[in-house]
């Protein structure tokens, strides 16, 4: 099962908020 880029990206860009 592969998780969708749209989710990680998500996460990802939510993870970088909280570092800026």
């Amino acid at each position: 099962m592969c998780f969708s880029h749209e989710l990680l990206m998500l996460m990802f860009m939510i993870i970088s908020a909280h570092l800026c």
